[in-house]
């Protein structure tokens, strides 16, 4: 019966060499997790282009940094025109790199 009710187990990871530190099974079941620490650097700012996640959702949408609140979350204006007022930094990843835009134009 301890075997058959153990709701929690499945998120130990299989024993692979006798590590206490296992590297594949750890990637194999964070790829939200390393998607939010991408996702989340020191800060937003307004007027950046982000992708977010509508209402937590699993899907990002584009969309606009309207404003930084105090609480450390974000008002999001997405592509689409619809609207959030407060989105955590775990649900937004940057859509253009900062240094892309202060290197010049290429074309020049």
């Amino acid at each position: 019966a301890a075997e058959a009710g153990g709701a929690k187990q499945p998120s130990r990871p299989a024993p692979r060499g006798g590590s206490s530190r296992p590297t594949s099974a750890r990637s194999a079941t964070s790829a939200d997790a390393d998607a939010a620490a991408e996702a989340a650097p020191a800060g937003f700012a307004r007027g950046q282009k982000v992708e977010a996640r509508h209402g937590g959702g699993k899907r990002h949408f584009p969309g606009m940094v309207a404003k930084v609140n105090d609480d450390g979350t974000y008002a999001i204006d997405y592509a689409d025109g619809d609207k959030e007022p407060a989105v955590k930094a775990e649900f937004i990843r940057l859509l253009e790199a900062p240094a892309a835009t202060e290197g010049g134009d290429p074309k020049q």
